[in-house]
């Protein structure tokens, strides 16, 4: 007898759903670890973007401190050349044009080291032309570290992620005690009999229903349900660890930016103006020998030293937002002080 048959197996009611049910779930947790994915693109996108900002401004501050350096070590040489001044001012005074020099070779490197950071992580060639980073001002950021991390839980594509497994988890732990419960299968077969030596045989159709009994469930059923809780347990452990790493980093942040915020005030409303001052006075003095050249050397390299920690400061705290952007999952308006 030749045979031909079809089979097909029939899940006990309620299986298939909920395969369907974990299915989805796995693929909006997928989702989730590409916006995330994106989330961590853009935050270094920024990093690197502050970064370059800093490099540009530090350069701008050196070479025009370079400038003054020079006008200084012309007045030096003059004083040295008519005896009024000591040649070590001079030595003194080509040193730290030397310095100077060798920080901007540094920061053009650095320049061109972050626009090929960020041309890679635009997914361009990394010596594309890229421009001149804008002007940053100083904003001042506000928010409620309750309020954002509320915001982290309902935005920041990371906790959504574990949240998915949580409840992708909890529908395996259905569907591994729905395995307790057989499935059928189906068989319809059609067989062509040869005639025997007694005469025709006529062909013979059959159909079949089979129930698959889980007689090992101590040794299957169980286990897959024992492990199922499990994996519940563990999925819950990360997003409570995730979540208390966020509520970490907006409470590091959130101190550094209000730091940062205190010191760019202070460098900008009090410290550079005075630095300034100070420097003009003593260069004024120094033109007409009422201080020493050390002095007004001095006060150079202090009003230098103080406008390089105000953009570094200005850098850093726009860094530390983007880092708080990113644990929330949310960009912020600027507000402007």
């Amino acid at each position: 007898m030749k045979e031909i048959s079809v089979t097909q197996r029939v899940p006990y009611p309620g299986k298939r759903p909920l395969r369907s049910e974990i299915a989805q779930k796995e693929a909006e947790a997928a989702y989730s670890d590409y916006e995330e994915a994106k989330n961590k693109v853009v935050r270094d996108i920024k990093m690197a973007y502050y970064d370059l900002f800093y490099a540009y401004k530090a350069t701008e501050v050196t070479e025009r401190n370079r400038e003054i350096l020079k006008l200084l070590n012309q007045i030096a040489e003059t004083k040295y050349s008519v005896g009024e001044g000591i040649h070590t001012d001079v030595f003194k005074a080509q040193v730290e044009l030397s310095k100077m020099i060798d920080e901007l070779i540094m920061l053009s490197q650095v320049k061109r080291s972050l626009k090929a950071r960020i041309n890679t992580l635009l997914h361009q060639p990394a010596f594309a032309p890229l421009g001149d980073p804008e002007e940053i001002s100083f904003t001042k950021f506000s928010g409620d570290p309750e309020k954002l991390i509320q915001t982290a839980e309902i935005n920041r594509p990371l906790i959504q992620s574990m949240k998915r497994v949580v409840e992708r988890n909890k529908v395996g732990l259905r569907m591994a005690e729905r395995d307790y419960y057989p499935d059928f299968d189906f068989k319809m077969a059609y067989g062509q009999r040869d005639d025997g030596p007694l005469g025709r045989r006529a062909d013979m159709v059959t159909a079949m229903v089979a129930v698959n009994l889980p007689l090992w469930h101590r040794t299957k059923q169980d286990k897959k349900v024992a492990e199922s809780q499990k994996d519940i347990q563990s999925a819950k452990d990360q997003l409570a660890a995730a979540t208390n790493e966020v509520r970490f980093m907006l409470s590091d942040k959130l101190t550094e930016v209000e730091r940062a915020e205190k010191q760019v005030e202070l460098l900008k409303t009090g410290i550079i103006p005075q630095a300034t001052l100070s420097l003009d006075s003593a260069f004024a003095s120094y033109r007409v020998s009422k201080v020493d050249f050390i002095t007004t050397l001095d006060s150079l390299m202090t009003l230098f030293k103080y406008e390089i920690q105000y953009y570094r400061l200005l850098s850093e705290h726009r860094k530390s937002i983007a880092e708080i952007e990113a644990v929330v999952g949310q960009s912020f308006p600027e507000e402007k002080k």
